[in-house]
């Protein structure tokens, strides 16, 4: 019984730390400004990383032209997304889409994986909070996953 307790709590403490470097990572990014290599070329190193983990990647659309915050607000949520895809997906196909409506510029990630349930993590509340600074939010389905947003037009 107390060598299950101690593998429990050395399981948290190992999931807090991780916790504890992702959220750092994060934080160094936004008050460093998150120097990258624009939309584009971010979305071809996480495509990168998603075929080195055995997907095939399809990117569609145009990759927009967005102000730097918003620029750097989708490259964090892209990333996000992307870690997730890689942690949780259990499929081996991922289209990144962009494109256009009435209402502004849409980005969608989605993959083939089957996901029967999506829990409330750090990452999802990250991108939440990124895109409800940027007044708008995330819509998901599960099975096959997709995560969207569309950024408002200007006022």
């Amino acid at each position: 019984m107390q060598q299950q307790q101690y593998e429990l709590a050395a399981q948290h403490l190992k999931e807090l730390a991780q916790i504890a470097r992702e959220s750092l990572s994060q934080v160094r990014q936004t008050v460093s400004g998150y120097k990258h290599k624009g939309l584009a070329g971010e979305v071809q190193l996480l495509s990168g990383k998603l075929r080195d983990a055995g997907f095939a990647v399809d990117v569609q659309g145009e990759v927009p032209a967005l102000s730097a915050r918003e620029e750097t607000a989708v490259v964090l949520i892209l990333t996000a997304l992307v870690t997730n895809v890689l942690k949780h997906s259990h499929g081996d196909q991922v289209q990144i889409h962009f494109g256009e409506t009435e209402h502004g510029h849409q980005v969608k990630v989605s993959d083939n994986g089957k996901v029967s349930e999506l829990k409330q993590g750090n990452g999802l509340t990250g991108i939440q909070e990124r895109l409800a600074a940027l007044n708008t939010k995330l819509e998901w389905q599960l099975s096959p996953s997709s995560f969207s947003f569309i950024l408002p037009k200007e006022a």
